[in-house]
C-alpha cells in the first residue's frame, strides 16, 4: 500500500489543498492521503481564522464531500507540542 503523507495548517482547506488529494489519488500513484492538521506552521506568524481544531473538523468535512478520495484526516499533531513539523509527527 503506497501511502502519501500531506500535512500543513490547511488555514484554510481550499479547493487547491483538494486538487492536490485528487491528483495524489488518481490513477494509483497513492492508495490513500494522510492529511495531517498541523496546529501552527513553525514559519509563520500566528493570527489564524480558524483555531486548529476548527480546521480538523473543517477538514474532516471536507473529504467527505468527497468520497472518492481515500484521505484519512489525523489529529495528532494538535496532541504534540510545539514546534510542529512532520519529521517529529513521523517519528511519533
Amino acid at each position: 500500500m503506497r501511502i502519501a503523507v500531506y500535512s500543513g495548517s490547511f488555514d484554510p482547506l481550499h479547493i487547491g489543498h483538494m486538487a492536490i488529494m485528487e491528483y495524489l489519488t488518481s490513477e494509483h500513484k497513492f492508495d490513500w492521503v494522510y492529511l495531517v492538521i498541523s496546529p501552527q506552521n513553525p514559519f509563520k506568524a500566528p493570527g489564524k481564522a480558524l483555531n486548529a481544531q476548527e480546521r480538523y473538523e473543517a477538514a474532516i468535512a471536507a473529504v467527505r464531500r468527497h468520497p472518492n478520495l481515500h484521505v484519512w484526516v489525523d489529529n495528532i499533531e494538535l496532541t504534540m507540542p510545539a514546534p510542529h513539523y512532520t519529521i517529529r509527527h513521523l517519528m511519533h
